[in-house]
């Protein structure tokens, strides 16, 4: 699975804004790669990702480059080993603002997700939703305690106001057996090393947080730079593009089981 430091690197990459290499030399707070020749401060406030070795998947602020130095904001366990490979973004995409621009994306993009919290009561028909769980698309149930569970659809329910209700005489019977709830939801935010759901498109992620990024820069230089506008009307068709592609291609969205209950 990608993790959110991950995509903010993917994001970097879009826009334009990062340089790879491999370090020469290094300590637990610097990154060295003897090979550059980036004036002084090129990287300042900019942001270091570790891409091999022990350190693998560690973002870090820089707090200062000189000389083909990266000194981390960050004091690392153990020395940055030669050989490991990095890239690196300036300033003009702090971390926090591609950390922004992915989890935008995230907070509110509408993905499927499943809960199996419901287990079944005994001639039980009305069952409230879990905290979170609503636009509830299929309804399984466990035909066994213990995995693989063999999940049935469950065809004679609704949902109404939070809960989850059974037809009469066709509510699942077997106490303690899982009631798996597919449904549509928002993915939330992520810790930096936390994994994004599979059924999120990476793809469109990158694209989608390159556009906020873009439309950024637009509010804070508040002027229409042809260039700018151009960049951002790509990054929308791209993503609309990716989107379009998601659906075709990957589990993100599925219509509601039909409903045989007599309602």
């Amino acid at each position: 699975m990608t993790t959110l430091i991950e995509a903010m690197l993917e994001t970097a990459r879009v826009m334009g804004a990062v340089k790879e290499g491999t370090a020469t030399g290094g300590s637990t707070t610097t990154l060295i790669d003897t090979g550059l020749d980036d004036p002084a401060g090129y990287f300042t406030k900019g942001t270091l990702w570790v891409l091999s070795g022990t350190y693998s998947g560690t973002c870090d602020v820089v707090k200062m480059f000189n000389e083909g130095t990266f000194t981390l904001t960050t004091t690392l366990a153990g020395a940055i080993a030669a050989g490991i490979t990095y890239a690196v973004a300036n300033s003009e995409y702090p971390k926090y603002k591609l950390k922004q621009a992915v989890l935008s994306a995230l907070r509110f993009a509408p993905i499927l997700k499943t809960s199996d919290s419901l287990t079944v009561t005994a001639d039980t028909e009305e069952y409230s939703l879990p905290s979170g769980v609503s636009n509830v698309k299929r309804v399984d149930v466990a035909g066994s305690l213990t995995a693989p569970y063999a999940f049935v659809p469950n065809l004679h329910w609704k949902e109404w106001n939070g809960k989850l209700f059974f037809e009469s005489g066709k509510e699942p019977s077997g106490t303690g057996l899982i009631i798996r709830l597919w449904y549509e939801g928002a993915h939330g935010e992520i810790e930096e090393s936390g994994s994004i759901l599979s059924s999120v498109d990476m793809n469109w992620l990158k694209w989608t947080s390159a556009a906020f990024l873009y439309r950024d820069l637009i509010k804070k230089i508040q002027k229409d730079n042809p260039t700018d506008i151009d960049l951002l009307n790509e990054a929308k068709a791209f993503e609309a593009e990716a989107k379009q592609n998601a659906a075709r291609g990957e589990l993100i969205s599925m219509p509601s089981d039909p409903k045989i209950a007599g309602w």
